[in-house]
C-alpha cells in the first residue's frame, strides 16, 4: 500500500532538516574552530605587545627564570637571547626565529610561538602548546553546536505540525464527503482548499453534479414508470374480470383476444420504458413517428377503462400523421 502523502512529507522534511543541520553544524564547527585559533593567535600577539621592551631580559643581564608562565593556559613568555642564562629556559626555542608566528617542535611537542622583535638581538617569544590551543578551540567550537543540536528536533516537530496544518483542509473535505446525503449529493466547499487541490476538487464536484442528475433521472423514471403502468395494469385486470364472466367457450375465446393484445402492449410499453431510461442521460434522438398509430394503441389500452365507466370512447382516423419525436414520449403524452 502506498504511504500517505502526510507521511512522505513528514519523513522527507525531517531527513532534509537533519541533513541540512549536519552540514550547517560541520560548517559552524569548522568556522568556530578556525576563529578560536585566530583569537588565540591574537592573544599571543597582544601579550607580546603589552610587555614593554625595558622589562625584557638583556644579554648583559640574563634572568634566571622565564619571564612569565601561565599554568592554566600554558602560555610561556621568554626572551630569545644568544647569551647563556643562569638557568635553562623552560622552552628551548631556536634563537634565529624571525618576527611573527611560528609553529615549533620542542622536545616532541608542538608550540605556537609569536616573536616580537624591536632591535637586532632583542626579541621576545610568547608561546603556547598546540594541544592546549586545539583543546580550547574544540571546546569553543563544540559549544556553538549545542543550539543547533537543540534546534534540529524542534524544526522536525515544527515541520510535522506544518504538514498537519497544510493537509487539514483535505481531511475536512473527506469528512464533508462522508457526510453527504447519498440521494441528494451537494458540491463540496472550495473556500479553504489549497490551490494544488482545487482542480481535483472541481473534478469531484462535477462528478457529484452528474451523480445528482442521474439520481434525479432515476427518481423521475420510477415515478413515470409507475404512472405509465398503472393504467395498462388496471385495463388488464378489467379484461380478466370480463373473461371470468364469460358463459361459453366461444365467448371466453373472444374475450381472451383483447387480454392477449393488452399483455403484448404492456410488454411493448415496458420495452419503451427501459429504452427511455437509457435515453434520459442524453437527449433522445428524434425520428419520424406515426402519431395516428400511437393514438390507436393508446385508445386500445384505455378502452377497458372506458367500458367500465360506460364512456363512449373511440378514435377517428383519416390516415397516417407523421411527426418528429420519440414514440414513448408521444404515447405518454396522448395517454395523459
Amino acid at each position: 500500500m502506498t504511504r500517505s502523502l502526510q507521511g512522505r512529507l513528514s519523513v522527507g522534511l525531517s531527513m532534509a532538516i537533519v541533513c541540512m543541520g549536519l552540514l550547517a553544524g560541520l560548517a559552524s564547527f569548522w568556522l568556530a574552530f578556525d576563529e578560536a585559533q585566530e583569537y588565540q593567535d591574537a592573544s599571543l600577539r597582544q601579550i607580546a605587545v603589552l610587555i614593554p621592551p625595558e622589562h625584557w631580559p638583556t644579554v648583559e643581564k640574563p634572568v634566571a627564570t622565564p619571564l612569565d608562565v601561565d599554568p592554566d593556559a600554558r602560555i610561556v613568555v621568554q626572551a630569545l637571547t644568544t647569551s647563556q642564562p643562569l638557568t635553562a629556559p623552560l622552552l628551548k626555542l631556536p634563537i634565529h626565529l624571525s618576527g611573527g608566528f611560528h609553529t615549533v617542535d620542542v622536545a616532541g611537542q608542538n608550540w605556537r610561538v609569536f616573536v616580537r622583535r624591536v632591535a637586532p638581538g632583542k626579541k621576545l617569544a610568547v608561546a603556547q602548546s598546540t594541544d592546549v590551543r586545539s583543546d580550547a578551540a574544540f571546546d569553543s567550537a563544540l559549544r556553538t553546536l549545542m543550539p543547533l543540536l537543540l534546534l534540529v528536533p524542534l524544526l522536525i516537530v515544527f515541520a510535522r505540525y506544518l504538514v498537519l496544518r497544510s493537509l487539514a483542509p483535505v481531511h475536512a473535505l473527506a469528512q464533508a464527503a462522508d457526510a453527504q446525503n447519498a440521494e441528494y449529493p451537494e458540491p463540496l466547499p472550495a473556500s479553504e482548499v489549497p490551490e494544488e487541490i482545487a482542480p481535483f476538487l472541481r473534478a469531484i464536484n462535477r462528478l457529484l453534479e452528474r451523480v445528482k442528475l442521474l439520481m434525479t433521472q432515476q427518481r423521475r423514471f420510477v415515478a413515470d414508470a409507475a404512472h405509465e403502468l398503472r393504467t395498462p395494469l388496471t385495463a388488464l385486470s378489467l379484461q380478466a374480470q370480463n373473461l371470468e364472466r364469460a358463459e361459453s367457450l366461444a365467448e371466453c375465446k373472444q374475450r381472451l383476444l383483447p387480454l392477449k393484445s393488452g399483455l403484448e402492449r404492456s410488454r411493448h410499453l415496458l420495452d419503451q420504458l427501459l429504452s427511455l431510461a437509457r435515453q434520459q442521460a442524453a437527449e433522445a434522438a428524434h425520428q419520424p413517428v406515426d402519431l395516428a398509430a400511437i393514438a390507436r394503441l393508446v385508445v386500445e389500452d384505455l378502452h377497458p377503462l372506458a367500458e367500465q365507466k360506460n364512456l363512449d370512447f373511440g378514435l377517428e382516423l383519416q390516415g397516417a400523421l407523421w411527426v418528429e419525436g420519440t414514440e414513448a414520449a408521444l404515447r405518454s403524452l396522448l395517454r395523459n
